[in-house]
């Protein structure tokens, strides 16, 4: 098991809002990975927890639990233990992807990232006070050995035309 603690990191470029909403998260969040690759997010902070997506387009396939997604502004409740991360859900949308004439890698790689917000949720994740950016390494490897680098959804011969 691995603490990652919000408090550890100095910035002295931080400002004031960004300091006071700090001291609201508390004891934060739980992150595990179970056996199955699902990462499972648990909120301990008194304050709201969003998971934001990070999908380029609102209607976009994620992999974002579907308990999450039901959720109100998807503000995770206090410990509850929910998917942040669905594996089936991510395979299902690696075979469709994988379909397609020209399967679009970037769209995969983008749902192996999960971003969660803390206190405060802004429409852009940019905008939002204090937040972080988890990398599911165990689908990043799944989607190489699926659909290797170099194997992109670009015809450049079209988008030169």
């Amino acid at each position: 098991m691995y603490r990652i603690g919000l408090c550890g990191f100095d910035n002295p470029m931080r400002d004031q809002k960004t300091e006071e909403l700090k001291k609201h998260i508390g004891q934060g969040v739980k992150i595990k990975m179970d056996d199955a690759g699902n990462i499972l997010i648990r909120r301990y902070a008194k304050s709201n927890v969003y998971v934001k997506s990070t999908a380029s387009h609102p209607n976009e396939e994620t992999s974002i639990g579907a308990d999450i997604l039901k959720l109100p502004n998807q503000a995770l409740e206090s410990e509850k233990i929910v998917k942040l991360f669905d594996m089936k859900k991510f395979q299902s949308n690696v075979n469709r992807e994988l379909r397609r004439a020209y399967p679009d890698r970037r769209r995969l790689e983008t749902q192996c990232l999960s971003a969660v917000a803390f206190v405060k949720s802004e429409t852009d994740i940019l905008e939002c006070p204090i937040w972080v950016l988890i990398v599911n390494v165990v689908a990043m490897d799944m989607l190489k050995s699926k659909l290797p680098p170099g194997n992109c959804s670009i015809n450049v011969r079209s988008e030169l035309k």
